[in-house]
């Protein structure tokens, strides 16, 4: 997977990002977004963002719930109109559908869980993903320890939506870590 280190090409990226969405996202859902397949460093991600911040490009609010949250500024699509040109369509494509993905399943309100079962010689993690509906994803882990069930329940935990993107990206040939 290529890293992008180009904070110019990142900050039009974000810019794109919120311009085509048109909707007020906090940091979080902005940063799982970008970040989701690796591509792009956390932190040369949240640098990025917060300079179009400082320089008005993204501004900021306290929506309804007491929540902050972020959008683009007029003179943030003024800068992108200048610049858009310089993402390929790949990236573009690439963006939206992380985008689509991971906001699609905060709407439609899905929950996570684990389960962990004993073993004769180590311990079975199941993992899920499920909306009001039906199991969006299921992933069974025979692990050795419960030091490694611990590690992969938190992993879990914190970045459910990243590992559903991910996997829906390794099935539809979006992401290769292989060859």
């Amino acid at each position: 997977m290529a890293r992008l280190y180009d904070d110019n090409k990142i900050k039009v990226m974000i810019l794109y990002l919120l311009n085509e969405l048109d909707t007020k996202l906090d940091f979080e859902t902005i940063s799982d977004i970008v970040v989701w397949d690796g591509s792009i460093n956390y932190f040369v991600f949240t640098d990025c963002f917060h300079q179009l911040v400082n320089i008005g490009a993204i501004e900021k609010e306290i929506d309804a719930e007491g929540n902050m949250v972020f959008y683009i500024s007029r003179s943030g699509k003024e800068s992108l109109e200048g610049v858009e040109d310089t993402l390929i369509d790949f990236v573009k494509n690439k963006i939206m559908r992380s985008a689509t993905r991971l906001l699609a399943f905060k709407k439609n309100g899905s929950t996570i869980s684990t389960a962990v079962e004993k073993e004769k010689d180590g311990y079975l993690l199941t993992a899920t993903i499920k909306n009001a509906k039906f199991n969006l994803m299921e992933v069974k882990m025979y692990l050795d320890s419960l030091e490694e069930v611990e590690l992969m329940k938190e992993g879990f935990d914190q970045r459910a939506e990243q590992i559903y993107s991910g996997i829906l990206a390794l099935f539809s040939g979006d992401a290769r870590f292989f060859g």
